[in-house]
């Protein structure tokens, strides 16, 4: 893909060309190069088999970031459909390429804007955790859900599942995994954990959206099941109501329990 002509390119084309030539291949949220990729390979997979799929099975897949077709052309496979992408009946790779490449700069600079910067993939692609009452309910959606920028890609570990038709900018991501365990099996003790989110489902709980940032951060945590190990972290007392209060009494000053006594004498027959 980078086999392009840099006669007469624009000076956004030139910005995708330089991005995806730094690009390491990871979905990074500072990172232009996932943006660029997966907004050109849209282009090019519309170039390439939109009108040989037609209306009934395009719709279906154009939403794919990695589509098979366009992945099987760029790796040398299947050809013919340079062929298919155009008026002439000898493959034309250079001209597809080239196409795409203008289409998808110019959607790139007129939605996010003209340089690199403005391209980061955290920005395209923020992730939205819906609660599960009120998402999508005016005023309340925006109360109770939150919103994440986090790494990750179609195919990472930390999956990020994207509508490429939507690209270059995305409304929110469809989906990331809202737990994440790695079992130690030799040692269950030292297994990592973590929640999108957090642990609370309270909105007002300081606990309700704590593990965002270490979420997007790739942070762990371990979970002792072991009681010495449990009590020795955090003991949480469950005390009747006035309890505790009563109990900070010096001892002179507590209520007494009342003694109920049965006056009652003893008869025998």
């Amino acid at each position: 893909m980078l086999e392009v002509e840099h006669d007469a390119l624009t000076d956004a084309e030139r910005e995708m060309l330089d991005a995806l030539q730094q690009w390491d291949f990871r979905f990074e949220n500072d990172s232009a190069g996932p943006t660029v990729f997966i907004t050109w390979m849209r282009f090019f997979h519309e170039e390439l088999a939109a009108d040989e799929l037609g209306p009934a099975m395009w719709p279906g897949m154009r939403r794919s970031p990695l589509p098979p077709i366009a992945l099987a052309v760029l790796e040398g496979q299947n050809a013919r459909w340079f062929a298919q992408a155009g008026d002439s009946p000898v493959p034309d790779c250079s001209a597809v390429l080239r196409r795409s490449l203008s289409r998808a700069a110019e959607v790139l600079a007129t939605r996010l804007g003209e340089s690199a910067t403005d391209w980061r993939w955290g920005d395209a692609t923020p992730m939205t955790h819906p609660h599960q009452g009120f998402a999508g309910l005016p005023l309340l959606g925006q109360r109770f859900s939150r919103v994440g920028t986090y790494p990750g890609g179609p195919d990472t570990l930390m999956i990020k599942s994207i509508d490429a038709s939507n690209a270059p900018s995305f409304a929110t991501a469809d989906f990331t995994p809202s737990l994440q365990v790695i079992y130690d099996l030799s040692n269950l003790d030292a297994s990592r954990f973590m929640l999108s989110t957090g642990q609370s489902r309270h909105y007002r709980s300081p606990h309700y959206d704590d593990f965002l940032p270490r979420f997007a951060a790739g942070e762990r945590f371990t979970v002792p099941t072991e009681r010495n190990a449990i009590q020795a972290e955090h003991t949480l007392i469950l005390s009747p109501a006035g309890w505790a209060r009563e109990n900070a009494l010096p001892a002179s000053r507590r209520r007494q329990p009342v003694v109920h006594t049965d006056l009652r004498e003893n008869r025998h027959q």
